[in-house]
């Protein structure tokens, strides 16, 4: 039996159709006892539709260079 954490990691690619079909049917298994990852999922599930209606944004060119500026020192360390 499958944990509320495997069931985390696996989310993903569980939402995806990725997970090979023993897998999913372990997650099945799992949500079917757990209301709690039932929770969770339908949260996951609909932050992801929600975003994807958002607008695409271009990146300001002052955030892209200080990225670029925090990256390098970082690398420099």
């Amino acid at each position: 039996m499958i944990t509320c954490q495997d069931v985390n990691e696996w989310l993903l690619d569980y939402l995806s159709g990725e997970l090979s079909q023993e897998s999913r049917n372990a997650v099945d298994q799992h949500l079917s006892a757990c209301p709690t990852c039932v929770a969770f999922v339908h949260s996951y599930s609909m932050t992801i539709s929600l975003s994807r209606r958002l607008a695409v944004q271009p990146t300001p060119p002052e955030l892209i260079e200080r990225i670029q500026v925090r990256f390098a020192r970082a690398n420099r360390l």
